[in-house]
């Protein structure tokens, strides 16, 4: 199963970062929605064999198919927990930096629904069935990252 978006649309955000008095460390959050319209392919294939002695296998295979359907939005959703510590003064020109940062993104494409795909088939005493429905996508992802750089 397998489904792809093309679209476009508006980002909005924000960040907020809070310099601690007296150490060169700060602490931030971030926020960024991303709102997309445009259109979706998606697929849902099935395949399935039965074989038994002495029949001859049963073989199928279906595929269900949805492509330039008019999709109702595209979600993105993203949102960021850090600190970083500077080093060096703070008036120099180049100024070296880490930052350790919890980071957490949402996926969700909303549009018309695939459809189904199936097969199934009996020979003698055995029997087997199957079936696939494509869904048009949602994904989760979080994680930590460690970032050194330079500021200037």
């Amino acid at each position: 199963n397998g489904s792809a978006f093309e679209g476009q649309g508006n980002v909005q955000g924000f960040s907020f970062a809070y310099r601690v008095p007296q150490v060169p460390v700060s602490v931030f959050v971030g926020r960024r929605v991303s709102r997309l319209e445009g259109e979706s392919d998606s697929f849902g294939r099935t395949v399935g064999t039965v074989a038994s002695s002495p029949s001859a296998p049963l073989v199928g295979a279906a595929t269900v198919t949805r492509n330039n359907a008019q999709s109702t939005e595209l979600e993105i959703g993203e949102t960021r927990y850090g600190v970083q510590a500077d080093f060096g003064a703070s008036d120099a020109r180049f100024r070296p930096f880490s930052r350790l940062v919890f980071e957490r993104m949402t996926w969700q494409l909303d549009g018309p629904p695939t459809g189904g795909a199936g097969f199934g088939g009996t020979i003698g005493d055995l029997t087997t069935s199957g079936f696939s429905r494509a869904g048009l996508g949602r994904a989760e992802m979080e994680g930590w990252s460690l970032a050194v750089g330079m500021a200037f």
